[in-house]
């Protein structure tokens, strides 16, 4: 722990606190263990030497149960339980989940005003399959328009375009992520209750 073994625990940072935690649950070689929000409040350098050890763990043989709201941390899940107002709504591996939900093609855009952006679409192209992610936009390709990504690619630009001062940084195709179908899975829930 980089000389703290003399530091009392309330003293440490969240990291350091975080790994004692998970140290003191796992000294005695349990077959399960369960963490909830094991890296809430943790760096980002941090967060990944915690899910190393928890990968570690795994592989020695330990169940390791976790709860997350970091949707980027389940991808490093075997098996993942989606669950929205306590209610499970999807189950799987990361990559049946992608497979099961998102089946058509995602583009990520990259723009200088992210709401305008989602306004033009919401309005002119793909209302319901926009969602915000951080500075840039997830769309997910309607069934009509995923046959040619890159055909869309240009439509999405040219529609910006067209229809404000907005300024493009990127546009392209990406693999969808775990945060892409909890959003489809909410959208959907959202279009049902209407």
């Amino acid at each position: 722990m980089n000389n703290k073994e003399n530091t009392p625990a309330s003293s440490l940072a969240v990291g350091y606190k975080q790994r004692l935690a998970l140290g003191c649950a796992v000294i005695h070689e349990p077959k399960i263990v369960f963490l909830d929000e094991p890296t809430g409040g943790v760096d980002p350098i941090s967060r990944r030497r915690f899910w190393d050890l928890i990968n570690d763990l795994s592989e020695k043989g330990t169940t390791v149960f976790v709860t997350t709201h970091y949707l980027d941390e389940a991808e490093f899940c075997n098996r993942i339980i989606l669950i929205d107002e306590g209610k499970l709504i999807a189950n799987g591996s990361p990559d049946e989940l992608k497979k099961m939900y998102i089946t058509n093609p995602v583009i990520e855009l990259n723009t200088d005003d992210i709401y305008k952006t989602l306004e033009i679409l919401e309005q002119e192209y793909y209302p319901g399959n926009i969602s915000i992610f951080g500075n840039s936009l997830h769309v997910r390709l309607n069934e009509s328009h995923s046959t040619d990504t890159e055909n869309e690619i240009k439509i999405i630009s040219d529609t910006i375009k067209n229809h404000s001062t907005v300024r493009i940084n990127s546009i392209q195709r990406i693999e969808p992520s775990l945060e892409d179908v909890f959003m489809n899975l909410l959208e959907k829930k959202a279009a049902d209750v209407k």
